[in-house]
């Protein structure tokens, strides 16, 4: 039964889920806008398959390096937890500069991209069941200094009441974006100096780098990229000229 379980094994599972349902959403999502841009169902399919399997390559990659302890060698400078950020932030200003994405982009809902930023609420919950067991520090969680729930419980809210019908609130929108990107920033920054490098600053128990460790290191490798993303892309749609028209990128005769 389930509470033979380690509480830890317990946690990794969640976390498994919680990216395995975030990964379905995303490409529910690329359906959604490559279908507003009238592309055959093959080439829709396509696209969705490569974003899966690379994707899955990326995750897998991550676990085994993990496993192997790769990011457990805190005497490497730079710091290897910073390798994993590397790659999705370069796949994202890439994707900013794409112009078949850019036009993808202004066929999904503007509020769209502010809900997607509520898997942070689970995310949070997640690291403080970590700390309730005793595997996670209380600073890393909202009972201490990780106060990115408050992006994750405002994001529905704040995408009802920016973009409703009629009507469009840029600027606030904007700063709200702003602010989690600042937030986001902010989190990180705390996380790194809680490792254990020369430059630690926060040592308290339980001292356990388990963001180095399987699953766990989805979290920067995957989890922060995707809300990071999530705004810079909403950023790009907000300074897009806002202009009512019919996606397609069929070939007209």
């Amino acid at each position: 039964m389930l509470y033979f379980l380690p509480m830890q094994f317990i946690l990794e599972i969640i976390l498994i889920v919680l990216v395995t349902g975030l990964i379905q959403s995303i490409l529910f999502v690329i359906g959604y806008g490559l279908g507003r841009l009238h592309l055959a169902q093959s080439a829709i399919k396509r696209l969705k398959w490569s974003f899966g399997v690379g994707v899955g390559i990326w995750l897998l990659i991550l676990g085994v390096l993990a496993g192997l302890g790769f990011f457990e060698n805190f005497e490497v400078y730079p710091p290897r937890i910073l390798m994993v950020l590397l790659l999705p932030f370069a796949v994202s200003l890439l994707l900013l500069f794409s112009r078949f994405f850019n036009i993808w982009l202004k066929s999904i809902p503007r509020r769209w991209l502010l809900f997607a930023q509520s898997y942070r609420v689970f995310l949070e919950l997640l690291l403080w069941f970590g700390f309730t067991i005793g595997m996670i520090p209380f600073h890393l969680t909202f009972v201490g200094f990780n106060f990115d729930i408050v992006v994750g419980l405002t994001a529905i809210p704040a995408g009802l009441l920016f973009f409703r019908k009629g009507r469009l609130l840029r600027f606030e929108a904007m700063v709200w974006n702003v602010f989690g990107l600042l937030l986001l920033v902010y989190n990180s920054f705390i996380f790194l100096i809680s490792l254990p490098y020369s430059f630690q600053v926060f040592n308290i128990a339980p001292s356990n780098p388990f963001l180095t460790q399987f699953p766990f290191i989805w979290i920067p490798g995957f989890l922060v990229p995707l809300a990071a993303a999530l705004h810079v892309f909403s950023l790009k749609q907000l300074l897009n000229p806002d202009k009512r028209r019919s996606f397609s990128l069929r070939k007209r005769g």
